[in-house]
């Protein structure tokens, strides 16, 4: 898990801060730079299950993003735990998921990898 502050400054009760759950670490990188200058002040990055939940429950975040698959296993308990704690949160894919999804999830807003930082923005206006 890694935590990057962005350029924005705001008090420690404003802050925006984005959950990347990504297992790639480039393309973790590639939308930690497209929420920062989306204007996000802070991107933490998770790489697995046990990792985003540990950050949910550490400091919930403001907005997560969350890839599908994160190896072999799908990510519809984080997004459980985001709807439970009413946080924001979208889906992403680089290819055609072959999972079924849950139907609580099944309207959540799906971004393509790899990420437009317009996409970025566009979700977090959203």
């Amino acid at each position: 898990m890694r935590r990057h502050e962005g350029r924005l400054k705001a008090s420690p009760r404003s802050r925006f801060q984005v959950l990347v759950v990504e297992d790639d670490p480039v393309i973790a990188l590639d939308a930690e730079m497209c929420f920062l200058e989306a204007g996000a002040d802070e991107v933490v990055l998770a790489g697995n299950m046990r990792q985003a939940l540990a950050c949910i429950d550490e400091n919930a975040p403001s907005f997560a993003l969350l890839d599908v698959m994160l190896g072999d296993e799908a990510s519809f308990p984080i997004a459980d735990k985001l709807s439970e704690l009413d946080i924001p949160f979208v889906f992403a894919s680089g290819y055609s998921d072959k999972c079924t999804f849950p139907e609580a999830h099944q309207d959540v807003v799906r971004l393509s990898k790899p990420y437009r930082a317009a996409a970025i923005a566009n979700a977090l206006r959203q």
